[in-house]
């Protein structure tokens, strides 16, 4: 059997559409494409159509234009004079937001501010300690020898992760990231 749009031959490897109307197949592809250039799907061997819309059969069937009735024109009012006031509350609730929020900020600005001060400390206290000079000595040889040994046997990244040297997410285990990590404040 031959496909109706492409005039090939159906495999049976081929992936088919069998149309509802008729006993006509064609490839999927050719089906897609079709329907793609053609905006009314129709049935390729006997144009039945498979669906149509009618954007003016709603309109025909109800009678004159809304716009016309003096109901929509009313309920048209009541629309617009609810978005009116939803905007004036809008507003309203966005000044007494702010006022509110200029409190605040001039309240917690005192208290973030030590907040950080005392994050900068305890970092700066951190990084004096020894195991912060061994790790960070260490991940620091660690990828030196490692880049070395990529240079040398011209290893790529993939390749290092399968050998299992190189983690998923290299960025996870820098001593910056995780002294951020460590030290980072959620309010």
């Amino acid at each position: 059997m031959d496909c109706i749009l492409c005039n090939e031959t159906m495999q049976p490897d081929h992936r088919t559409i069998q149309m509802i109307c008729c006993p006509a197949e064609t490839h999927t592809q050719c089906f897609v494409s079709h329907i793609n250039q053609n905006f009314t799907p129709r049935c390729v061997a006997c144009d039945a159509v498979f669906y149509q819309y009618d954007y003016h059969y709603n309109q025909s069937q109800a009678g004159p234009p809304p716009l016309e009735t003096p109901e929509f024109r009313a309920a048209l009012r009541e629309v617009k004079k609810a978005r009116a006031a939803k905007n004036k509350g809008i507003a309203a609730l966005n000044r007494a937001v702010r006022e509110v929020a200029i409190g605040f900020k001039s309240q917690t600005a005192p208290l973030i501010a030590s907040l950080k001060a005392m994050k900068r400390e305890a970092i700066f206290t951190a990084k004096l300690t020894q195991g912060w000079r061994e790790g960070n000595l260490t991940m620091r040889r660690y990828t030196t020898i490692l880049s070395r040994f990529q240079k040398r046997f011209a290893v790529d990244s993939y390749t290092l992760r399968n050998l299992g040297l190189r983690p998923r997410y290299r960025w996870c285990i820098r001593p910056a990231y995780i002294i951020r990590r460590k030290f980072r404040v959620k309010i």
